[in-house]
């Protein structure tokens, strides 16, 4: 049955599909009953009939709200694992706080077995007085994991707004099993045509020994993915993949609250090397993001402190500005980012249109750029699919440059998608008669084969669906993602490709790519179904490339004919190595930066070199939380090392401090700590014995560099340690007349400290363990050779994760401990122990 109701913020009657005639849930979801209140309850409100309505007699005036949660709500029934559509209708009274735009919402109060209350957000609407009657409208599944009521409820707006409520509804939504099969068949009739060969061959050449590749090279479909100036330049391998997994970029180096400088005209040259370099590889880029408005963080702070009048022309400014920079180097903009649930500038400038009007502007600056608006919820989520499609109308009718509809698809974290609810969103979108494109796609799961069926999923619908024109992941490798490892493609330094990194390749090299090989000798002409793209076409003879052609196969059927004139002439066909074979090759810039000696300090006297271990206490828990230690009267310090109590790798590092002339051992914790810090202080006595304690740096922020802090006049480095504030290190090591602290990837901001001592025929030697395995928790560890004293001892791992170091005794032993799980190829932790002894 179709429900017909002619709204005010829509120029068309807009029509509602009970879908199958399924059963209301709602009791008395029109207020038609004899009592037209029953089964509802209004929390914090006062409730009444009203004769304003939308369909019947009845709609339900809500007022005397004393916050913003207040509003009607009615206790459901909900099944497990089973999709709702859900409406309402409202229309608001009253605006006390003048805002522009109030915020309505309907949502789940869902009290649990044990008592707390979880409120899920449903459905999403900007609400303003002039829009008259508006529908709320969404779907959702609802997940039973253990609750003892839940109810709808419908509120948001602020204290004191009066509104109207008509024609609630909540009916079930079946599940469709078979979207599979579907989305396949879809995917064939949509996204593939026919390609008919006709082949001509010379009258003196045996078909027999001829025979045709056809080959997919370039997808005409856009798959791409988000990257930065940044992250670009970060790792060769990093572009290289990069260049192999995607054919489309968005960059997101156009945060107006993120700007290089000068102020009023910022310097996006590195950002324009990019999108040359981009571009040179044939990557069209989608540019991210001209504005955003829907919270005042993403706003400068200096714009926020301007006048309406001032802010209209600081956006005209930066229009001209960014427009001067990209114009004729980016395909696509979002112009003003998520503004179905945010509009600081049309509240700033009191101009409901406002953002119209930077879309002419931006247009008309560059009409050649393709204008997007860009929002979630709308796909991933049902929350705001109905308001997106509304103003996407209204924008359209506008006629002020909008070219499509940017989808941002960031999955609920562990939520499957769902097929069923994605494919009726999509459908939603697509009544706006604009292209969709995907633009923010990823999905969090906590292993990488579940991982790899969820991307499958939403690729797979995705790709299926008619008005959907390209597909951008945001993001793909875990050091670089906003959701870190669990949503990524691609881990560690060492770029292993995990299982659903495997999974999208599978998907655009062989299930949604062609590969065809056509022997001669079975017919002159043949046929092949292949996805739209760019072909290579290789004639072989006698297993030798002799020929080859290209041609783009786009969206309507194609014919192509080869022509073999020579086939004695071989030709090179170019092959190159996937960089999904990938071993890191690893680089040690070695950086001398600020090296000084921080004091010296000389032992009691020894007739034999002998070595304790001094503990300091824990620490408090948080960063920056200091413990430290120092050595008995008499010893020297000649080894600093330290460990969180829970093994992580939340420490900042270890530093030594001179206090009246006597070296402490300091170890810190970092912002991540959960668990208290012990330093521990190696300490030595021998008749002679002289240490100077070093240090060196902070580090730059060049890719795994090595800072060296050197030992002068011959002296043994016994000790060595680094510290970084942010926990970024991958530890220190010595080699025997030097420490060495390195830099976690490139973030640069690294200490190093050398214990260097040395005393008449004292020598010293440096053994290392095997690495770590890759377990949090995992250790290895190394002793020194009989007669041999352990002087120092530390940990350190190419892939940083080093949850520090410590001493065990009887007999000595140096161990260093893995500080997190591993991903597959890094490289554990190897303990250090400096052995001396007098010879």
């Amino acid at each position: 049955m179709w429900r017909c109701v002619r709204l005010a913020a829509l120029t068309l009657p807009f029509c509602l599909s009970m879908v199958g005639g399924a059963a209301e849930i709602f009791k008395n979801p029109g207020f038609e009953s004899t009592n037209p209140l029953s089964s509802w309850e209004c929390v914090s409100c006062h409730m009444a009939v009203a004769s304003d309505h939308t369909e019947g007699r009845h709609s339900l005036k809500v007022s005397a709200r004393t916050n913003s949660r207040s509003g009607i709500r009615q206790n459901v029934a909900l099944r497990d694992k089973t999709r709702y559509s859900l409406q309402s209708y409202v229309k608001q009274l009253t605006n006390p706080t003048g805002k522009l735009y109030q915020h309505y919402m309907i949502q789940l109060d869902v009290t649990r077995n044990n008592g707390s209350t979880e409120y899920i957000r449903t459905a999403f609407r900007s609400v303003t007085s002039h829009d008259g009657w508006v529908q709320l409208r969404s779907d959702f599944v609802f997940y039973n994991e253990g609750y003892r009521r839940v109810s709808l409820r419908l509120n948001n707006p602020d204290a004191g707004v009066d509104f109207l409520v008509d024609h609630m509804s909540l009916t079930e939504i079946p599940e469709d099993k078979d979207w599979k099969s579907k989305a396949d068949k879809r995917i064939d009739q949509l996204r593939k045509n026919n390609i008919h060969f006709n082949i001509q061959v010379p009258p003196h050449v045996s078909y027999a020994d001829l025979v045709i590749q056809v080959d997919l090279v370039k997808h005409g479909f856009s798959f791409g993915s988000q990257t930065n100036t940044k992250t670009l330049s970060l790792d060769p391998h990093y572009a290289d993949l990069f260049y192999y997994l995607f054919n489309f970029a968005t960059v997101n180096d156009y945060y107006w609250h993120t700007d290089p400088k000068p102020l009023h005209n910022p310097d996006y040259s590195a950002v324009s090397k990019t999108l040359d370099e981009l571009h040179k590889h044939g990557i069209n880029v989608r540019g991210h993001t001209i504005f955003w408005g829907t919270h005042e963080q993403w706003v400068p702070d200096w714009v926020r402190a301007l006048t309406p009048s001032q802010v209209e022309q600081a956006v005209d400014e930066r229009i001209q500005y960014i427009v001067k920079d990209t114009k004729g180097k980016l395909q696509q903009w979002d112009v003003n980012n998520e503004l179905v649930r945010g509009h600081w500038f049309e509240e700033k400038t009191r101009d409901r249109f406002y953002t119209h009007k930077m879309f002419a502007k931006v247009h008309q600056a560059d009409p050649s750029v393709k204008l997007f608006l860009n929002d979630n919820n709308v796909v991933a989520t049902g929350f705001a699919t109905t308001a997106y499609v509304v103003q996407a109308k209204e924008f359209k009718a506008a006629n002020v440059g909008l070219y499509g509809l940017g989808i941002q698809c960031h999955f609920l974290p562990y939520t499957a998608p769902d097929p069923t609810l994605m494919k009726r969103r999509l459908d939603m979108l697509a009544t706006t008669g604009l292209p969709l494109w995907v633009t923010e796609l990823d999905v969090v799961a906590s292993t990488e084969n579940i991982r790899a069926d969820w991307y499958d999923t939403a690729l797979r619908m995705l790709f299926s669906h008619p008005d959907v024109e390209g597909i951008i992941l945001w993001g793909f490798w875990d050091l670089h993602h906003w959701r870190g490892k669990e949503a990524a493609l691609v881990n560690g330094p060492n770029f292993h490709v995990n299982a659903a990194g495997k999974r999208y390749i599978d998907l655009l090299y062989k299930e949604w790519s062609t590969h065809v090989t056509h022997k001669v000798s079975s017919g002159t002409q043949f046929n092949v179904r292949g996805f739209h793209g760019d072909y290579r076409v290789v004639v072989k003879y006698h297993g030798n490339p002799v020929m080859q052609q290209t041609f783009t196969l786009g969206k309507q059927d194609k014919q192509v004919n080869i022509q073999i004139t020579d086939v004695n002439h071989h030709i090179n066909i170019p092959t190159t190595k996937s960089p999904i074979d990938y071993h890191r090759v690893i680089s040690h810039p070695v950086a001398h930066i600020n090296e000084h000696s921080m004091g010296q300090k000389t032992s009691g006297t020894s007739s034999k070199l002998t070595c304790v271990s001094a503990f300091s206490g824990f620490s408090q828990v948080g960063n920056d939380k200091m413990t430290e230690v120092g050595c008995a009267s008499g010893y020297v310090l000649t080894g600093c090392l330290g460990k969180i109590k829970d093994n992580r790798n939340t420490r900042d590092g270890e530093a030594v401090y001179m206090q009246n002339g006597n070296p402490l051992c300091q170890t810190y914790e970092g912002s991540h700590a959960t668990a208290p810090a012990q330093a521990t202080a190696r300490c030595c006595k021998l008749t002679g014995l002289k240490c100077d304690y070093r240090k060196s740096g902070v580090s730059q922020g060049v890719l795994d560099q090595r800072l060296e802090t050197q030992c002068l006049n011959n002296m043994f480095a016994t000790g060595c340690t680094s510290h970084n504030s942010n926990e970024h290190t991958d530890g220190a090591f010595p080699s025997s007349h030097s420490c060495f602290a390195q830099n976690s990837e490139n973030y640069g901001g690294v200490t190093s400290y050398a214990m260097c001592c040395s005393a008449p025929n004292l020598t010293c030697q440096v053994k290392t363990s095997k690495p770590t395995g890759n377990k949090l928790g995992d250790v290895a560890g190394v002793s020194c050779d009989s007669g041999w004293q352990l002087v120092g001892c530390s940990g350190f791992s190419e892939d940083g994760k080093v949850g520090g170091a410590y001493i065990k005794a009887n007999p000595d032993q140096c161990v260093a401990v893995n500080g997190a799980e591993r991903l597959w190829g890094e490289m554990g932790v190897t303990a250090f122990a400096t052995c001396c002894r007098p010879h």
